[in-house]
């Protein structure tokens, strides 16, 4: 018997949690509360405390719903967001050594809307405001964390038998480049009395060059990317000096170091990202070695710089489109537009635009 989705927090019954859990016990009761609220832009979280008849099953678990607003929802239909996510808990295992919550439980209808996973709480793990930036000694876990979901499909012909990853030159991300365009005027009558005629400059030559981006970012090589890897979405155990990975929506192939200005270019403040991005990239050339994947450092830097590109990019698109909860999502936008223009302009990223 196919069990029913439930489409929010309130329809989630005892009953439906022992059903989806299939362990050797009962729930008698849950409590639970919204987290993450303004942190994620595409769903919805929520902390549900467990008890047991038998007292075996796990105190707490995170259960994430689709967005509420209907605009992210279509936004996350169209490219494909939500099945992305619900694919990757089912091939978490090709990147093995990546830390990631235990997929309990991840049911979708036949077009993905509505969906449900349930996952493991981390409630111990450190949680740091993507608004105020990290320490050196946080990103530098990061760098670590990226290079070991880098490395397994680097290059590899395996990376193309996904096809629920899409590829960064193909027909869903080339089809953006028309929407960047269309998004320009909104973008530059909203951002640039904020960001400046420069970066304006900057926008307006990324929306008009997006797919020569694509194609040129496409002669790899390639990998399986997070493509949000950011402080929202990452989880500091202490303990391990580790860091864990959620939120695998945005996935898809690109080149490494995209994935790290994503992480620089929105995740630190401008004067941390300037003082950390060189230790940041020494620490991923030096994973990525000693994880078998032999790379240039100065190849590194070079498609960090292109990358960057691709974050003023989203920035147009975010600054125009995306629709907010509250207030710190205003902020987590704003953020991302500026820094990643600052990050452009300190790496002189637009010169390898074409003129």
């Amino acid at each position: 018997m196919t069990m029913e989705i439930p489409t929010d927090f309130e329809s989630i019954t005892t009953a439906w949690l022992t059903n989806a859990l299939k362990l050797d016990d009962c729930v008698t009761e849950t409590r639970w509360h919204r987290i993450a609220e303004g942190v994620g832009l595409l769903g919805r979280l929520a902390r549900f405390e467990l008890t047991w008849e038998k007292h075996t099953g796990p105190a707490s678990l995170i259960i994430k719903l689709p967005s509420a607003i209907p605009e992210m929802v279509e936004m996350a239909q169209m490219f494909g967001f939500y099945d992305r996510e619900i694919n990757f808990y089912k091939s978490a295992d090709v990147v093995p050594a990546v830390r990631t919550p235990r997929c309990w439980h991840v049911q979708a209808a036949p077009d993905v809307v509505p969906f449900v996973i349930i996952m493991e709480d981390l409630a111990d793990a450190r949680i740091v405001d993507q608004l105020e930036g990290c320490s050196l000694d946080d990103a530098l876990r990061v760098a670590r964390g990226a290079a070991r979901m880098h490395a397994p499909l680097w290059g590899k012909s395996e990376l193309h038998d996904m096809s629920w990853l899409p590829a960064c030159n193909g027909p869903l991300y080339s089809a953006a480049q028309p929407v960047l365009q269309g998004s320009l005027p909104a973008f530059i009558e909203r951002w640039g009395p904020v960001i400046g005629d420069e970066a304006v400059s900057v926008a307006d030559r990324v929306a008009n060059n997006l797919n020569w981006l694509q194609e040129r970012a496409a002669t790899g090589p390639l990998t399986m990317c997070h493509y949000d890897l950011r402080l929202d979405n990452l989880l500091f155990d202490d303990e391990a000096h580790d860091v864990a990975m959620i939120d695998f929506q945005l996935m898809g192939t690109q080149q490494g170091p995209y994935d790290l200005a994503y992480f620089l270019g929105w995740s630190m403040t401008p004067a941390q990202r300037r003082t950390h991005t060189d230790a940041v990239l020494d620490e991923y050339t030096t994973e990525l070695g000693l994880l078998g994947v032999d790379v240039d450092r100065e190849w590194v830097t070079q498609s960090y710089r292109e990358s960057m590109l691709f974050v003023v990019a989203m920035g147009i698109t975010s600054g125009v489109d995306v629709v907010t909860e509250n207030e710190r999502g205003d902020a987590l936008v704003e953020a991302m537009i500026v820094r990643a223009n600052l990050a452009a302009a300190d790496l002189d990223s637009a010169a390898l635009l074409p003129k």
